[in-house]
Formats: C-alpha cells, sequence, structure tokens
C-alpha cells in the first residue's frame, strides 16, 4: 500500500513494422545492444541504444516465445534437450553431411559429458567455455535441475542410438529409487535437493521408454514398464511428451529390426 508499482522506463524502441500483441521479449546483451522477439511475427531483431536496428530476421512461422542471446564472454549456453539426433542423421542426406555429422558427434559428446551431482544427470542448460569445459548454465534463467525441459535429453538419445554413448542406465538408475509414488517433478543437481511433486503423465512416459529401450537392447534385463494412457487425465505437454517417448521407442525398435534383417 502506498507504493508506486508502475516501472520506470529507462529505454524504449519503436518501429512501424515491429508489433506483437504477446508472447515477446527484449534483452540486453554484453555488447549493449538489445536482442528483441517478435513473438507472434516470428522475427528476431537486435537494434543499439540509439534505435539503429543492426539485423533483423524471420526465425520461424509460428509464434516464438523469447529470445535470447546464448554466447557470452568466456563461451556459450547450450541445451541439451534440444539436441535431435534423429534430426541431425535425417539432415546429412539434404545438406552439408560433413557439418551435420560434426554436430551429432559434438551433441553427442556433451551429452555424455553432462553428469552433475549424486546422480550422474545432465541439466537442460549448460555452459560451454572457450576451453571446452562442461558446467552448469548461469545466472537464474538457467538453473541446474534435471526436471520438466531435460528429461526430453534421454528420448531424443535412445532415438538416436545413443543409449550406450548417453548412458541411458543412469536415468534408468536414478528413477528406479521411486518404484511407486512417480517420478520427481526436477532434482537440484547441485543441492541434490528432490522435488515433493511427482510427475504421472510425461516423466513417467520417458522412465517407460528408458527402461524398455534398455530391456530391448538386451542392456537390461527387467520387466518392462507401461506407458501412461494417453486418453487419460493429462495436460498438453504431458501428453505430447509421451506420445514423443513411445514414437522414439517404436523407431528405436524398428531400427534394430532393420539392422537385424540387414543382409
Amino acid at each position: 500500500s502506498g507504493q508506486d508499482n508502475e516501472p520506470t522506463v529507462i529505454w524504449s524502441f519503436t518501429n512501424p513494422d515491429l508489433f506483437s500483441a504477446r508472447a515477446s521479449s527484449g534483452v540486453q546483451l554484453e555488447n549493449g545492444n538489445i536482442i528483441i522477439g517478435e513473438g507472434e511475427q516470428g522475427r528476431v531483431w537486435e537494434v543499439n541504444k540509439s534505435g539503429e536496428v543492426l539485423w533483423k530476421s524471420r526465425v520461424s512461422d509460428v509464434l516464438i516465445w523469447r529470445a535470447y542471446a546464448f554466447e557470452k564472454e568466456g563461451g556459450a549456453i547450450v541445451n541439451l534437450s534440444y539436441f535431435l539426433f534423429p534430426a541431425y542423421e535425417r539432415a546429412k542426406s539434404v545438406g552439408d553431411a560433413e557439418l551435420w555429422a560434426e554436430l551429432y558427434e559434438d551433441a553427442a559428446a556433451l551429452v555424455a559429458e553432462a553428469r552433475l551431482g549424486d546422480h550422474d544427470l545432465p541439466s537442460a542448460w549448460m555452459f560451454v567455455t572457450n576451453e571446452g569445459a562442461l558446467v552448469p548454465g548461469p545466472g537464474p534463467n538457467y538453473l541446474p535441475r534435471f526436471g520438466y525441459d531435460a528429461i526430453r535429453i534421454p528420448v531424443y538419445a535412445a532415438w538416436g542410438g545413443l543409449e550406450a554413448q548417453a548412458d541411458l542406465a543412469r536415468f534408468e538408475t536414478f528413477w528406479a529409487g521411486f518404484p511407486d509414488a512417480g517420478a520427481p517433478d526436477h532434482v537440484d543437481l547441485v543441492t541434490g535437493r528432490i522435488s515433493g511433486r511427482r510427475d504421472v503423465g510425461g516423466a513417467q512416459a520417458i522412465r517407460a521408454m528408458t527402461r524398455n529401450v534398455l530391456v530391448e537392447t538386451d542392456a537390461l534385463d527387467a520387466p518392462r514398464l507401461p506407458y501412461p494412457a494417453i486418453d487419460g487425465p493429462t495436460n498438453y505437454y504431458s501428453g505430447m511428451i509421451n506420445l514423443l517417448a513411445q514414437n522414439a521407442a517404436l523407431a528405436r525398435l524398428r531400427a534394430d529390426e532393420g539392422a537385424a534383417g540387414a543382409p
């Protein structure tokens, strides 16, 4: 009560071509310039403090939620849950095969190296230094957690045939510690604190996929796990993660069957 809650405008920028009613962002870069995410238009702008447009580009045909700069002093921020190994494999046949192969190998090496905390799990956001070291992402926007986004890492790794290199067994070992209560919503990889919330949708589906891929590739002797019902009560994200996990497992099974039937 009695407080002035109006924001203080310290800088502003307008342009006749810039408009989005929602889902946009403005982030100051280390060089002082501003990167703007124009959500509904799928465009990204970089402007300086004088209002000069340095560049703009349409990066998506659909809405973009935010735009961030991932190159930082001393290295770059990466999100391991965006490493789409099956897409990289497909891209080799339609683009620069050598470039896509290098990206595949570098991404696989980062996933294999990303081992934090007592459980040797990866965080989605990591910082790769110029010297090649892999450390938790800097700042509050890049929490060192294995949670709702990082759970996609074992999906794409298995889909890309990297269950050994990515060490899917570490995920199975972690989830096996919660046989009845459901997979934890997240675990803090620095403090070791495990969330009391349980995810019975998306995380459970990826848990089942991880176990089943290990069983089907003879890397684990254990009973298979059922997938959560797709038509049951769930939210959008959990439902899509469930579909993604089941599709990855099916694609992996078909790849093994194809390899077994090859002359």
